[in-house]
């Protein structure tokens, strides 16, 4: 094997065929719902559970890549105010915390190859605010500034950093929508 992705969100429509990616093992982070069983992933909820399955993959398999793929996030559903403080809560630990404990723990192990991509799927709320998305829109704005630095701080170590800001598409985001909308 060469490459070993870790996908976090790994339950985005959009991602189903990255894993087809050759000469490549996925570490799957999902949240509620279990991927189907492939024989290139190891899948996993927690970050317990994703550190164990790191190194039992990195240890037996001569990685000379490592790519973090960011698609993990949590929308807002009312107006900042009325929002309870568990789902505040939630919210920065999804789309800020554990982006930045991932990489934490993902970076020291890049660098000792000189080999890693971290890849953001941002958006354009990022940019593009609007009523009820004042947690969703500071977290993808957060996670583009912070992959950028990354990208800056260890590019002259072979480690960079993409972020791709997505416009509206229908995806997992628009199943809560109604059919008319």
């Amino acid at each position: 094997m060469t490459n070993l992705f870790i996908i976090y969100g790994s339950e985005s429509e959009i991602l189903k065929e990255v894993v087809t990616y050759p000469n490549s093992h996925f570490i799957r982070i999902y949240n509620q719902t279990v991927p189907k069983k492939l024989k290139n992933c190891t899948d996993v909820n927690s970050f317990e559970d994703f550190q164990a399955a790191f190194h039992q993959v990195h240890k037996s398999n001569g990685v000379k890549k490592i790519i973090f793929l960011g698609a993990a996030f949590l929308t807002q559903k009312h107006l900042f105010m009325q929002e309870k403080w568990d789902d505040i809560q939630r919210s920065l630990n999804l789309n800020i915390i554990s982006y930045v404990q991932y990489c934490h723990f993902l970076l020291p192990f890049m660098l000792e190859i000189n080999s890693g991509h971290f890849i953001y799927l941002s958006s354009f709320r990022a940019t593009t605010s609007s009523r009820g998305i004042s947690l969703y829109s500071s977290a993808k704005a957060f996670g583009e500034k912070f992959f950028e630095v990354l990208g800056k701080e260890n590019a002259a170590f072979g480690v960079y950093a993409t972020s791709i800001r997505m416009g509206y598409f229908d995806g997992r985001m628009t199943n809560i929508m109604e059919k008319k909308k």
